[in-house]
């Protein structure tokens, strides 16, 4: 099939040459076809209905009811399909349309290792509201201002495994709640210190001589 004519309006109207069309209409990821066959001189009128399942995404930290408001992703996977169909939100807050069918959904705070996801499955002509509950907290982290130079940071789990590693002066860090250990580095001067994140909290760490 070949693409004939194109429109982004509500309401179109199209001159074709008599044959047989297929008319695809839509909105986001959600679509809906018909078969139409024009004669010479004919004219038709469509009426094409999309339904689309409707899915509101808000995130949270554990035990607070205030949704977070910026700093959130969303990876939107369809499974029931082959290859998987996968979208990308990039609001905290977001309304998105999809076709029925079955999704898995994660949500991300930051770009580090707070995420939570849900398998769910969405029907056509409603409405499902997914709230991500995050076990997270923030980290804040600086030089005392007597201490001058640039510095590199690492963030270790309790593992071992090295979390996040970066070159900011005062990074501020979203991370699964749980033990790390942070390690701070400067021309001639060392710092380690193990800290434990807590749930919808927020430290400041400042590290002195």
């Amino acid at each position: 099939r070949k693409e004939v004519a194109r429109s982004a309006s509500r309401t179109a109207d199209f001159v074709l040459p008599a044959g047989t069309y297929a008319v695809v209409a839509r909105v986001g990821s959600v679509e809906a076809r018909e078969r139409v066959t024009l004669a010479p001189g004919d004219v038709q009128k469509r009426q094409i209905a999309l339904q689309p399942a409707r899915v509101l995404l808000s995130s949270r930290f554990t035990g607070t009811s205030q949704p977070i408001a910026d700093n959130v992703s969303y990876r939107i996977e369809k499974i029931d399909t082959v290859p998987p169909e996968i979208t990308h939100v990039s609001n905290a807050l977001a309304t998105v349309d999809l076709a029925a069918g079955i999704y898995r959904v994660e949500s991300r705070v930051g770009l580090l290792n707070a995420r939570a996801s849900r398998d769910v499955t969405v029907a056509a002509g409603r409405a499902t509201d997914l709230v991500f509950d995050h076990d997270a907290g923030a980290l804040n982290l600086r030089l005392a201002p007597a201490i001058a130079g640039d510095v590199h940071w690492d963030v270790r789990d309790n593992d071992g495994r090295i979390v996040w590693i970066s070159g900011q002066p005062a990074p501020k860090l979203v991370l699964q709640a749980g033990r790390y250990q942070i390690r701070g580095e400067t021309r001639d001067k060392r710092f380690l210190r193990d800290v434990e994140v807590k749930s919808g909290a927020t430290q400041t760490l400042e590290f002195k001589d």
